[in-house]
């Protein structure tokens, strides 16, 4: 079960609040929503766990322990980029029931995705479906960055002369 407490233990208070005003934003705008009513809106919704609301990039998703899976093959993916309309998102499948992949190396798609994967993008997906799942992890894309190396202690030797 997703809600506010775990979106803030996995990003950061500072870090969901903007998330969540930039939501609140476009839903003022798109639906012409007026502003306490959008907050409100949007966090109910994320509280929920609503994917329409709080799917983004650098997510993890899990098919629920109750859905079939016949009806959502593939066990976890990946968020990769958000799209808008329709509301979907790029995936790269993380695992898959058949068992001879633990990753999406383009060989044991689902039968529904073939023909659709983009190599670089990963499959689209849409966010409808991901009601079939839920949230396992956010990290942000600071964290999925190496660390940089460039600042590292360097130990040099001089050469006498």
């Amino acid at each position: 079960m997703t809600d506010l407490a775990f979106l803030e233990h996995e990003i950061g208070g500072q870090e969901l609040g903007a998330f969540l005003t930039a939501a609140v934003h476009a839903v003022m705008t798109l639906d012409h929503m007026p502003e306490r009513r959008a907050y409100q809106w949007i966090t109910d919704r994320a509280d929920a766990g609503d994917p329409l609301i709080i799917a983004a990039p650098g997510q993890i998703w899990a098919r629920r322990p109750d859905t079939d899976p016949e009806e959502a093959p593939v066990r976890r993916l990946f968020i990769n980029e958000r799209l808008t309309a329709p509301p979907a998102a790029y995936v790269t499948y993380l695992d898959l029931d058949d068992g001879t992949s633990t990753t999406d190396d383009g060989t044991d798609r689902p039968p529904s995705a073939v023909g659709l994967h983009d190599a670089s993008r990963g499959e689209e997906f849409l966010l409808t479906y991901l009601d079939l799942y839920e949230l396992e992890s956010w990290r942000t894309v600071e964290t999925l960055l190496p660390p940089d190396t460039s600042t590292a202690d360097r130990t040099t030797t001089e050469t006498p002369s």
